[in-house]
């Protein structure tokens, strides 16, 4: 499994898995909502004093979706365009987006899958957090800052340097933006980790660590279960475990799983399983978080090489930056897609995301389409 958070922990890791509306509601009892916030945003190229008041007049700012990049809009000059062999993409941007969001005593989290980059971000004319990478996901826990039955202000400021990077970066909020609503007890954000310790002919182990947050004001007596899904969402298998949390703290849950006879995920087989975590609390069902990932084994020889399940397996490799040409930066699926689809018409097995972490979006086809990846952090800041 690999997910932002191993991303951001990490220096260079190798992974090989197969791997808005305007109005946002969470009714009471429900389970957590994870709904992409990208239409319909304020935006203006330049610095604007005074753009993160709630009351800030707006009207006159271009209206956009996302995911943007303000370096590949026109009109510039032949001369603009080919100096230093980049588009124009320093300079300052603002981004404004007006939300309806019914979260009654729940946990709100802002999510960015990432913004090129200096991100300040407001809620109602309060800070709710800076960012400066521009490669990196993050999010802000906003629940104090959210205003029930009125309306809610985003704001982001984007601020993005000459010479920040020896290739395109793109600039603006480029990749997609969240809201997720959930119960106060809930896998916390990136919370879990998966992997297969141990995969035989007709076994496999599954071990998952689950990280469980109380955001409430008492101390919760919870039920995680953790259960498997194969690719046709048929469950496999499941185990619970019962924890109680504190308030405003939480606790890692363990637990192991087997599995007979697995699918193993290979690059021209490549299966995915899922975890799904479910958070029972008095009974009920609160949160329910989906993790997906891959059985397969792997290991390095000093002379012999690398090897995937068991077999040797030369990587036919190449590095793909985080731009789609002529596109920009502003990710797009089916053009991430189409890129990878070419590169497997040519041989290649392995990317080397170069250089910087690159969008989910980009994992999540790997995953799916049997390629290796490893995960470059930054070789510049």
């Amino acid at each position: 499994m690999r997910s932002a958070a191993n991303i951001l922990l990490s220096l260079i890791i190798i992974v090989f898995t197969a791997f808005f509306s305007t109005c946002v509601t969470n009714e009471s009892g429900s389970t957590r909502s994870r709904v992409k916030i990208t239409d319909s945003w304020k935006f203006i190229n330049q610095d604007v004093p005074g753009a993160q008041e709630l009351n800030f007049d707006d009207s006159e700012w271009r209206t956009l979706n996302l995911p943007h990049d303000w370096a590949i809009e026109g009109p510039f000059s032949k001369e603009v365009y080919f100096q230093g062999g980049f588009l124009p993409y320093p300079g300052v941007g603002w981004y404004r987006k007006t939300l309806d969001i019914d979260a009654q005593n729940k946990t709100v989290l802002l999510e960015f899958d990432g913004v090129m980059m200096n991100a300040k971000v407001w809620v109602n004319g309060k800070l709710a957090g800076e960012w400066a990478f521009g490669y990196t996901s993050f999010a802000f826990d906003i629940s104090d800052l959210v205003r029930p039955n009125k309306k809610n202000i985003v704001a982001v400021r984007v601020e993005n340097i000459d010479y920040s990077s020896r290739w395109y970066p793109g600039s603006g909020i480029y990749r997609n933006v969240w809201l997720t609503i959930m119960d106060p007890v809930h896998v916390a954000h990136w919370g879990t980790f998966v992997t297969t310790p141990e995969v035989a002919g007709e076994q496999a182990s599954v071990h998952i660590k689950t990280v469980v947050e109380n955001s409430g004001a008492a101390t919760s007596e919870v039920v995680l279960e953790s259960s498997v899904y194969d690719d046709r969402d048929n469950r496999i298998t499941s185990v619970k475990h019962a924890g109680k949390i504190k308030a405003d703290n939480r606790f890692e849950f363990s637990q192991e799983l087997k599995i007979a006879n697995p699918q193993i995920w290979d690059i021209d087989h490549p299966h995915m399983y899922l975890v799904r975590s479910r958070i029972i609390k008095n009974g009920q069902v609160v949160d329910e978080y989906d993790t997906p990932f891959g059985i397969r084994t792997f290991r390095f020889d000093a002379n012999k090489g690398f090897f995937l399940n068991g077999r040797s397996l030369k990587l036919k490799g190449v590095n793909m930056h985080h731009d789609l040409g002529p596109l920009g930066s502003a990710v797009s699926y089916r053009a991430t897609e189409r890129q990878l689809e070419i590169l497997q018409e040519i041989g290649v097995n392995a990317i080397r995301t170069a250089h910087n972490p690159p969008s989910p979006e980009q994992l999540e086809l790997c995953d799916k389409m049997g390629i290796l990846v490893m995960d470059e952090s930054f070789d510049e800041w």
